[in-house]
């Protein structure tokens, strides 16, 4: 008879973090696949111009501009939006990783993991003009 030991905590971190990667990572490029096909059919006529590189537009620049251009249907706020989602991913896995180290009661690197988390954030929001 086969005795299978219980998965520790760890493992069990370990799983969920890597479940939650591979599903954020994921979405996201079903975001920017669904963007780039609305982009393709709505302009499928406009002519490529690859001699000069044209920065996005203001309206995609900010966080909650992007929420309400895609939430309207704009092709490039979509994908913007999708490329926010990729940009995320590290933030979970420093929030997953913070709540493992809870679980551990490691107060030490939740502490450390709820700085690099802020600083993520901060530099993620602020914005230079």
């Amino acid at each position: 008879m086969k005795i299978v030991e219980p998965i520790d905590a760890y493992e069990s971190i370990k799983r969920s973090m890597t479940a939650v990667l591979r599903w954020t990572t994921a979405g996201a490029g079903m975001v920017i696949f669904v963007g780039g096909v609305l982009l393709l059919l709505r302009h499928r006529a406009a002519p490529a111009a690859f001699h000069s590189f044209i920065g996005e537009p203001d309206a995609l620049r900010f966080v909650p501009q992007i929420a309400m251009g895609a939430f309207h249907g704009h092709a490039l706020a979509i994908v913007q939006l999708g490329i926010l989602l990729l940009i995320a991913t590290p933030m979970l896995r420093v929030v997953c990783v913070g709540i493992g180290y809870a679980i551990e009661r490691d107060w030490l690197y939740v502490a450390v993991a709820g700085i690099v988390l802020a600083v993520l954030g901060f530099s993620l929001l602020s914005h230079k003009h």
